[in-house]
């Protein structure tokens, strides 16, 4: 500009706009220019310009034995049994996403079975599923699944998913004693004839759940069967039973 605000030949006027914020998506918008001639009449030009706001996201659900268990203790399995894990990973954007790493942080390997057409570029339209088996562990067991994905901006996208299990362990031990000794092998100790005998039961939980007492019965020596009473403790409960809740927890022992 010579400074004779005319758009002389051969010049070319600089305008700029700044100050807005990419949305998500695609994005047109048109500037027209218009000008007056010298003869009277005008003339006007128009040009378009696009530019698509990148959205980019990742999630992976992870499941155990088939069921969504994100907290604590999650699914009762059996010590020993086989575990299996799925993982579902989603492109939660608006773009491709290449590089797709998903890990175990137990050292578990997910295993690719499913939702790729084959390029490994995790598009917005699919879903990848994710397979991995383990034996189960007693007790409480939290594995996380991390997943991430590069878009075309090359920002890093990922996100994290637990799962957990406790593996169940379950068992009882009965000790019993003949006048206060533990008799297992005989004779035993030694009683007058007629005299009274004491016999002691004491129940143990050896594994790592509750356990309800149906029943302990004793055979009498081939004779009928009869059933010990429970040392109560005043209330109702056996003297063992700690927190009163009628379960045999564990480390509890009942008299």
């Amino acid at each position: 500009d010579n400074s004779n605000s005319m758009l002389d030949p051969g010049e070319t006027w600089t305008y700029g706009q700044t100050g807005y914020t990419a949305v998500a998506g695609q994005y047109t918008n048109i500037g027209t220019v218009t000008g007056d001639e010298p003869a009277g009449g005008t003339v006007n030009d128009s040009d378009p310009s696009n530019h698509f706001g990148v959205e980019s996201g990742i999630d992976v659900e992870k499941a155990t034995n088939g069921g969504d268990h994100d907290t604590a203790p999650g699914v009762n399995v059996a010590v020993g049994s086989t575990v299996t894990w799925t993982y579902v990973v989603t492109n939660t954007g608006n773009v491709d996403l290449t590089a797709i790493d998903l890990t175990d942080d137990q050292g578990v390997v997910p295993v690719l079975m499913s939702g790729d057409d084959g390029d490994g570029i995790l598009q917005t339209t699919e879903t990848w599923t994710y397979e991995a088996t383990g034996t189960a562990v007693a007790g409480q067991y939290t594995n996380i699944a991390t997943v991430e994905g590069t878009d075309n901006l090359s920002a890093v996208q990922s996100d994290t998913d637990p799962s957990n299990y406790f593996g169940v362990t379950s068992g009882v031990a009965i000790e019993k004693a003949t006048n206060t000794q533990d008799a297992d092998l005989p004779p035993g100790p030694v009683v007058a004839e007629g005299s009274t005998v004491y016999w002691t039961y004491e129940v143990t939980n050896t594994g790592n759940q509750p356990v309800t007492v149906t029943q302990v019965v004793d055979d009498n020596g081939g004779g009928t069967p009869f059933f010990p009473t429970q040392v109560d403790d005043g209330s109702g409960f056996n003297i063992g039973d700690i927190n009163q809740d009628n379960l045999l927890d564990p480390t509890e022992t009942w008299e």
